[in-house]
């Protein structure tokens, strides 16, 4: 029973970490630039557009995975 649930919720915590740390570090970063340029707006919203497209689909997927899993056991 606890093995069907053990990658969704591992993938769950992995995914909610990448995204915690990930988009604080890309906020972080641009927030120390003074007076940022163009590129440094185009650097910041692209890396920060694929921390949150690669860690809420995971995050996103493991929640449905979760979902489907609870519903069909009942």
């Amino acid at each position: 029973m606890f093995w069907d649930y053990y990658y969704p919720l591992l993938f769950l915590v992995l995914s909610a970490l990448i995204l915690y740390f990930g988009l604080r570090k890309e906020v972080r970063k641009f927030k120390v630039t003074g007076d940022p340029s163009l590129m440094d707006r185009i650097y910041f919203l692209f890396n920060f557009a694929l921390v949150l497209i690669f860690g809420g689909t995971f995050f996103a997927g493991s929640i449905v995975r979760l979902i489907y899993l609870v519903t069909k056991s009942t």
